[in-house]
């Protein structure tokens, strides 16, 4: 990574930077302190920290990681039969290497970090299409009287009803009146009136007044909202030009390093003080990591956004385009991976068996440990006490101690624990707990006992985490149990997915998770239930489909509940059409079909054990789940893999996007490097976890904690290697030492004797001086 200054310097009040620099977004962030102070400040490059905050950790002591262990989470089975070896993965945050894969199939890289795209009116126009009839122009709408007013008699009564059917008259006389309702405060009638207007009324236009009345007006020209004619793009320059101009999308490349893509979006948008909802994205990539991805941004002209790169702290934005709509989570094909792992101990053959096996037979699509969270304390638990409805059980373990973290935070913990002061909570609990800062001003809001609406000030998205996590364990259970008691072929009852099936929020059904909602609801726990179900959820009901061919089986990784399964048959099994990469097992969930077999029983014997609904049910309606389908088995596409040499433990064996942009030499391997790693590349779907490859490939565990272990033995070995190398040069140079009054004495014996007899003077010359006088 390019060494760059770590801005500061901010002065003045607040956030705004220095007085009077309200609305100057760059400057605020840049070091405007004196040249002496600006020298001092801490560089940045792939392998440090800042100095302070380097020097407050090692105070501290060495950081112990905790996290849960493999079996606990129900990851326990392997598919493949060559042997594994022993492997250091993500030694270097520089060893995980994440491209994504545009939904049309490009690789994103960084390439570019200057060029803009042309302004719209520069780009290059396509040809006029030659002429034809104009189409013929559409008929106006025309009002249902009958039908609207059965619909707005009941709401608003028959003196305003007759008021508004007077006011339709006047369209073609009239046609900028407008007419206003009587002022109501009943917030779910107007928003009926509203609907009925839209429905039966398509001329009129109809909005809420400060007051709380409904306005009434006629569309421009008789036109309903479909047939506005689209507002002019939006094109950079002055605020002045851009007034009444809507503005359009952009993507980008954002490359980052060792950073969460939330982070370092939360940065732009703290320095260009935009909402985050300007930015959008497919997916979220792995932090430890480097990573490149799209990005689109609204509203933002792209120079803005590129004069940010000297700001950027371990991330850079390049590549700019235009584009016609935002990103959606999910709209990628997949990621490209460029994995380094270090110290391997098998030889080239055992490398081919093992990576051969992966790549033919793939892995057991378990979900990853990151899934379940760092801490002691995982997010699965979090989430049976979610769905037992049991929120202070919730909010005590996201608040518990637990271990593996930061003292101060420890000590916060510990101390709210026994004291229960939630005030003096806020002010120790320091601000990278976020969550926890989040649900303890819930509970300074609404009480201690307020522990449901306390978690409401969580971000939805966050709450849903807890719950998908129990799905995900729960999915990872069975898995096993799956393949511990039936093998690796397929049985009678077993599920496949059809082809077509939608994706995760893409069903036309309505919203079926409304069926496992119960009715009551307490008042305090009802604020959420106007949210919409999670499009991770998906809509609709699984069914199986007899009449489905094997080849129609859909290849896609993950699916919704609104997918099309077929349950095996003994004639199915006995045609041998089917293999176990065929196989899915469900997510629980309302509305998906369980296998016809022992595993069901398994499903509901496991849910019963941890004290939640087998069918899912909850008065809340974001955690009355419908669930959906996992593919079993997953394989890597375009593997490829190559063994390097290296000879210090930390030198980077590949190269970046960012190097390559800044033309640094790609790494070339040792020929006597004393170790030696293995650099795979591969693709995977989306919802895929590549850590889950690297257990089958390495046969081993990919815990921090079990990679850590491997990684300090591995650094203590090259320290001791280091010293026996320094030791032995010690050795060597002290003979050469000793031999010197020898050799000096030598030299004047030879000087004296070139005096009387030439030759032996030549002779004891340097070879550099014997080789110029030979020539």
């Amino acid at each position: 990574m390019e060494q760059e200054q770590q801005r500061g310097g901010r002065g003045g009040r607040g956030r705004g930077g220095q007085r009077g620099r309200g609305n100057r977004p760059f400057r605020g962030s840049r070091g405007h302190g004196p040249p002496e102070r600006r020298n001092d400040r801490d560089r940045f490059d792939r392998n440090s920290e800042p100095t302070a905050k380097r020097q407050k950790r090692e105070s501290q002591g060495p950081l112990v990681f905790y996290q849960a262990s493999e079996e606990a989470v129900g990851i326990q089975r392997f598919l493949g039969n060559h042997s594994g070896f022993s492997g250091i993965l993500k030694q270097r945050y520089s060893d995980f290497i994440v491209n994504e894969i545009e939904p049309n199939g490009d690789v994103v890289h960084l390439a570019d970090l200057h060029t803009l795209p042309p302004l719209p009116d520069e780009a290059v126009q396509p040809e006029a299409p030659a002429e034809v009839a104009a189409p013929a122009a559409p008929a106006p709408p025309v009002a249902d009287i009958e039908g609207g007013s059965a619909a707005l008699r009941p709401l608003i009564g028959p003196f305003f009803l007759k008021k508004l059917l007077d006011f339709v008259q006047k369209e073609k006389d009239e046609p900028t009146a407008t007419y206003t309702f009587e002022a109501d405060s009943d917030k779910l009638r107007r928003t009926e009136v509203h609907k009925a207007l839209k429905t039966h009324f398509p001329n009129l236009q109809s909005t809420t007044t400060p007051e709380g009345a409904v306005l009434v007006s006629f569309w421009s020209s008789g036109k309903a909202l479909d047939q506005r004619a689209p507002r002019p793009d939006w094109v950079p320059g002055p605020k002045k030009q851009q007034k009444g101009r809507r503005p359009g999308f952009f993507s980008f490349t954002l490359y980052k390093e060792n950073k969460d893509t939330t982070q370092v979006l939360d940065l732009i948008c703290h320095k260009l003080r935009v909402r985050q909802s300007t930015f959008s994205f497919a997916g979220t990539k792995d932090k430890r990591a480097i990573t490149s991805q799209r990005v689109t941004a609204f509203n933002l002209p792209p120079d803005v956004l590129r004069r940010l790169n000297p700001d950027l702290f371990g991330a850079k934005v390049g590549d700019f385009r235009w584009a016609k709509a935002q990103l959606n989570l999910g709209e990628l094909k997949g990621n490209r991976f460029t994995i380094t792992i270090r110290n391997v101990d098998a030889d080239d053959d055992a490398l081919a068996a093992a990576v051969g096996s992966v790549r033919d037979n793939g892995f057991i699509n378990y979900y990853g440990l990151q899934r379940f969270g760092m801490g002691s304390v995982a997010t699965h638990t979090v989430g049976i006490a979610l769905l037992k409805a049991d929120y202070a059980e919730a909010v005590r373990l996201i608040l518990c101690p637990r271990e593996g973290e930061m003292p101060e935070c420890t000590e916060a913990r510990q101390e709210y624990e026994k004291t229960k002061d939630i005030n003096a909570a806020l002010d120790k609990f320091p601000r990278q707990l976020v969550n926890e800062r989040i649900v303890l001003k819930g509970l300074q809001k609404h009480g201690p006992n307020g522990c449901w609406n306390a978690l409401q000030m969580l971000p939805r998205h966050m709450r849903l985490m807890y719950v998908h996590s129990f799905q995900s364990f729960v999915w990872n259970t069975m898995v096993s149990e799956r393949l511990e008691h039936y093998g690796h072929q397929p049985i009678v009852g077993d599920l496949v997915l059809v082809k077509d099936a939608p994706r995760p929020g893409q069903s036309d059904a309505s919203d079926a998770s409304e069926a496992a909602v119960e009715p009551a609801a307490e008042p305090s726990e009802a604020a959420d239930a106007e949210a919409p179900a999670e499009a991770t959820d998906g809509d609709g009901e699984g069914k199986a489909e007899e009449a489905a061919a094997p080849v129609d089986v859909d290849t896609k990784d993950e699916l919704s509940a609104a997918a099309t399964v077929r349950v095996l048959t003994a004639e199915d099994v006995a045609s041998g059409r089917w293999t176990l990469s065929d196989l899915v097992l469900p997510l629980p969930g309302a509305l998906i079909t369980y296998p016809d077999n022992d595993i069901k029983n398994k499903y509901r014997e496991l849910l019963e054990a941890h004290g939640v609904d087998p069918e899912m049910k909850h008065k809340q309606r974001e955690f009355a789940l419908a669930g959906g389908y996992r593919r079993l088995v997953q394989r890597p596409s375009d593997v490829e893999w190559e063994v390097v040499r290296y000879s210090e433990i930390n030198e980077p064996l590949v190269r970046s996007d960012l190097e390559a942009v800044n033309n640094v030499p790609p790494p070339a391997s040792v020929a006597d490097g004393r170790y030696r790693a293995l650099v795979l590349r591969f693709t995977l779907a989306p919802s895929t976890y590549a850590t889950m490859l690297f257990r089958e490939l390495l046969k081993m565990p990919t815990s921090v904690i079990f990679q850590k272990k491997l990684s300090d033995a591995h650094a203590a070995e090259a320290q001791q290697a280091s010293a026996l190398a320094a030791d032995a040069s010690a050795a060597d140079a002290q003979p050469a030492a000793d031999a010197q009054p020898a050799a000096d004495a030598t030299e004047a014996d030879s000087v004296e004797r070139t005096e009387e007899v030439p030759e032996p003077a030549v002779a004891m010359e340097t070879s550099e001086t014997s080789s110029e006088n030979t020539a």
